[in-house]
């Protein structure tokens, strides 16, 4: 395995470049240290898109799926939280959507799945208004969130150093996007092998989100 070499092209979504990108890298140049890696950052419909057109080799993406692939690498969910600055004092119980309205709501880009569930939830609530601020910059949302520009619904790995160290507070509010399922995907029919062992890098137990 360690004498492959070549570059391989990798796309990623923001949710996988904040959260454990870097444990999967640091895996891969362990395992095959004469790779270069090339990086895509991108929604995970552009990604599948790419991956189609063999624009990359791997993808590392959310499901659903609108088009199936031989190779289909587990990668495990990525579970979602709420959370706020201390600053807005909102930690204490459990918030209804009116007092969590009562900030702009910080979220993943439009189109997206976690973007979605959340469009879906709060359009129940007619007579609330809710104040969306999209961005498919995650980690802007974040440091918005930091400084207690609104709130936002983030992946747990991506906040679990900021609520270790009191940075951001998790928010007891009950309705929570359901845990993003991550696969890494390739065509197992065409691609190196390489690809497929490096999908498996990234596996459970290999650094990917479980």
């Amino acid at each position: 395995d360690s004498l492959f070499d070549g570059t391989l092209r990798i796309g990623g979504t923001e949710n996988i470049v904040h959260t454990w990108l870097g444990e999967f890298f640091t895996a891969l140049k362990e395992r095959f240290p004469n790779i270069d890696m090339d990086l895509t950052v991108d929604l995970s419909v552009n990604l599948s898109r790419a991956l189609m057109e063999r624009r990359i080799d791997l993808a590392l993406q959310s499901a659903p799926f609108e088009r199936q692939i031989s190779g289909n690498a587990d990668l495990g969910p990525l579970p979602m939280l709420w959370v706020g600055s201390p600053k807005l004092g909102l930690s204490d119980k459990v918030l209804s959507l009116h007092e969590l309205a009562q900030h702009p709501i910080l979220t993943h880009a439009r189109g997206t799945i976690p973007y979605n569930q959340m469009q879906d939830h709060f359009a129940a609530f007619s007579d609330v208004s809710v104040r969306h601020v999209s961005s498919s910059n995650l980690a802007a949302c974040h440091q918005m969130t930091r400084d207690g520009l609104g709130v936002a619904c983030l992946p747990e790995a991506m906040v679990r150093e900021d609520l270790a160290n009191g940075t951001l507070d998790t928010l007891r509010y009950p309705r929570v996007p359901g845990a993003l399922p991550f696969y890494a995907r390739s065509d197992a029919a065409t691609c190196p092998t390489l690809v497929g062992a490096a999908a498996g890098a990234g596996a459970p137990g290999g650094g990917g989100p479980r």
